[in-house]
């Protein structure tokens, strides 16, 4: 009887879910107590199924692809026969890209999750590798949220002319004048709002899960971040060397 009094009612699957976004803090105390990751990867894998199918749907496949080579700079650089492969390639890639989410998501979580989970060990942090990836799965939630508000915007634009990694106008690219460099469209495009709401609750879940301060745990988050900022804005400012771009 001690026991049940002093450890409250876990939360449903579904609570859990909506406590990402309303009651994050008490959210995570709860998964750190009794992990669990099944339901909010199942829900996530179905809203981005759904976005991709969507998005198939309201996509020219060939208008999409040479309006991504266009904007990239290669359409000029290629050949008739390099254009027809690439073209090829890009729509196997567009139509497979269900599948591949399907396939690709959770490798990304068991990556995310085993760093972070080596690294609250490094800085003193107790938990277990379930309690991280229950952290990180629940995390995506939010990015569940963004793929559900992509949807209805999908059926209001021309998909074929729009970027992909921006439909909801919600990262700082918007903000840039035409003509910007790679380099600041690749970083512009990496400070979004959805990513921030998920650095901030990454730092909370761990906090929760490792019995660290919020600030400790948050700076952690914000190193990996910046990590891979400068990994992402670097290879695209090599690629722009190498292309004289």
């Amino acid at each position: 009887e001690s026991s049940s009094a002093a450890s409250p009612a876990s939360k449903s699957a579904m609570e859990r879910i909506m406590g990402v976004f309303f009651s994050p803090a008490e959210t995570f105390e709860d998964v750190a107590r009794k992990p669990s990751w099944a339901a909010p990867l199942f829900a996530v894998l179905s809203v981005s199924v759904l976005a991709n199918l969507v998005f198939l749907f309201r996509v020219n496949v060939e208008d999409f692809m040479m309006n991504q080579l266009e904007q990239s700079g290669k359409l000029a650089e290629m050949t008739s026969e390099q254009l027809a492969m690439a073209l090829k390639i890009g729509k196997y890639s567009i139509y497979a890209s269900p599948a591949l989410s399907v396939i690709f998501f959770p490798l990304i979580v068991l990556l995310l999750a085993g760093v972070f989970f080596v690294s609250l060990k490094v800085i003193g942090g107790v938990q277990s590798f379930r309690q991280s990836f229950s952290v990180v799965t629940h995390v995506f939630c939010v990015a569940g949220l963004k793929g559900l508000l992509t949807i209805p915007v999908m059926f209001f634009i021309n998909v074929s002319e729009a970027d992909p990694k921006n439909l909801l106008h919600s990262n700082l690219s918007v903000f840039l004048p035409e003509g910007a460099s790679k380099v600041m469209m690749a970083f512009a495009s990496s400070v979004d709002l959805f990513t921030i709401w998920m650095i901030v609750l990454l730092g909370l879940g761990f906090s929760a899960v490792s019995k660290r301060s919020p600030l400790l745990s948050g700076s952690m988050v914000i190193f990996w971040w910046f990590v891979w900022l400068a990994v992402t804005v670097g290879l695209v400012a090599v690629g722009q060397a190498f292309s004289g771009g």
